[in-house]
Order: structure tokens, then C-alpha cells, then sequence
């Protein structure tokens, strides 16, 4: 049997693959004595800082095999030091700062500790694999890719040679500004219709300076549509 530790006061009981119950507990107490009681051949969940504190107190409480699902990798964003980001407005440029030196280093540690008490980690990413291994130490015992729903992401050849799909990076600052500069001229050069999605800031910095398609909010049947067309 398997458990999916979904929040801080919900758990799903997965007996079989197509047949899942949900119990909802009120107290950290209450999902000790449940899962006393269950017993669980495996208990999952991801790495969202809350769930994560929660399923690293069970652990030490129970003898239960317990596994990590990296989605969020907490503080990857650091690398955004060695990156120009220019673009951030002043206040947030030392907001980042203030949490770069501060708590955040604070938290990495915690974020580390607790994540290598578990006993298998999987990750979402080959990007996740290589993060979680170069900033904190630690390898993944697998990669499972997130689902997708196949009956709006179908594998279809719509591929347009002068259409290309670019990503602006989060809102954190992770994106080197000047490089994504170079991208876009070299693809203005040749023509290409340019769809940049991610970081809403440095798109619009962007628009004002090449002829982009923002891809704020976009439907999952639109957004599926670019993707098969473009390289």
C-alpha cells in the first residue's frame, strides 16, 4: 500500500492504481495514529518546505519507508547570483539579497538535512537531478517526469522552421537578461516568429524591443498547439 501525504492535514490511501481514498486529519498527532494504525509500505510526497518538515517528524517518529518527490527544489534560484539581472527593479534586487545571505542559507541547510533522512528521493527533472546533486550534495534515485494530460498534449508533427518557443525564466531572477538578448537578435535575424513564456517582467522589457508573442495566459489547448509547432 501507499500513502500521499498531499498537505499538511490530508492523506491519500492508494490501495490500487485506480482506486484512491482520501482521509483528512486535523493534528500531526492524528496522522501518527493513523498511520500506526495503516502501516503503509511506502509513504510519499514532494519537497514543498511544509510537507517536507512534516514527513521528515514521521520518520524520526515511525519506522516507515519514506520517499521525496523533488518538484520545487528549494532554493535552486542561488545560481542567479553568477547570472545579470539587471532587470529586477532595486527593491526586489535587495530584497533577494537580504534572503540570499540570510535566511536562505539558513534554509538550504535545514532543506538538505531533512531531504537526505529520507529514504529514496525522485526527482521531476534531468535539470532537478543535476541541481539537487551540484548545490546540495545529494543524489536522486530516479527521475519520474510529471504527467501530462494526453488528450491535450498529443505527439503530433506541427513543427514550423520560422517559429521557435523560448523560455524567459521564473520571476526570482534566474535569467541572464543580455544572453536571452543575443537569442532573440539571432533569431530576428532569421526571420522567426518568437513565442517567449516565464518570467511576465522580462517579457515585457523584452516586447519593447523585438516582436515577441507573450504567452501569459494562454489555455492548456492553445499552449499545447505551440508546442507542437514550434522548434
Amino acid at each position: 500500500s501507499i500513502l500521499l501525504l498531499n498537505s499538511e492535514v490530508e492523506l491519500n490511501f492508494d490501495s490500487k492504481v485506480n482506486n484512491i481514498k482520501s482521509k483528512h486529519v486535523k493534528s500531526y498527532k492524528e496522522i501518527i495514529n493513523f498511520l500506526s494504525i495503516a502501516r503503509p509500505d511506502i509513504l510519499i510526497s514532494d519537497d514543498f518546505f511544509p510537507r517536507l518538515r512534516i514527513m521528515t517528524k514521521i520518520k524520526r517518529k515511525l519506522n516507515i519507508k519514506t520517499c521525496i518527490y523533488i518538484q520545487i527544489l528549494f532554493g535552486f534560484h542561488i545560481i542567479a547570483d553568477a547570472l545579470n539581472n539587471t532587470y529586477l527593479p532595486m527593491k526586489q534586487k535587495l530584497l533577494f539579497r537580504f534572503l540570499r545571505y540570510g535566511f536562505f542559507n539558513f534554509f538550504k541547510t535545514r532543506y538538505k538535512d531533512m531531504l537526505q533522512q529520507h529514504d529514496i528521493i525522485i526527482t521531476n527533472s534531468e535539470i532537478s537531478t543535476t541541481l539537487l546533486n551540484i548545490i546540495y550534495n545529494t543524489e536522486c534515485h530516479d527521475l519520474v517526469y510529471p504527467p501530462v494530460d494526453s488528450s491535450i498534449f498529443k505527439a503530433e508533427n506541427l513543427k514550423k522552421n520560422d517559429q521557435v518557443l523560448v523560455y524567459a525564466g521564473r520571476s526570482t531572477g534566474d535569467t541572464d537578461e543580455s544572453f536571452l538578448r543575443k537569442i532573440l537578435l539571432c533569431l530576428r535575424n532569421k526571420e522567426c516568429k518568437v513565442f517567449v513564456f516565464g518570467n511576465r517582467l522580462l517579457q515585457d522589457r523584452l516586447s519593447r524591443e523585438f516582436s515577441i508573442q507573450k504567452l501569459s495566459e494562454i489555455s492548456d489547448k492553445d499552449l499545447a498547439r505551440v508546442y507542437s509547432e514550434s522548434i
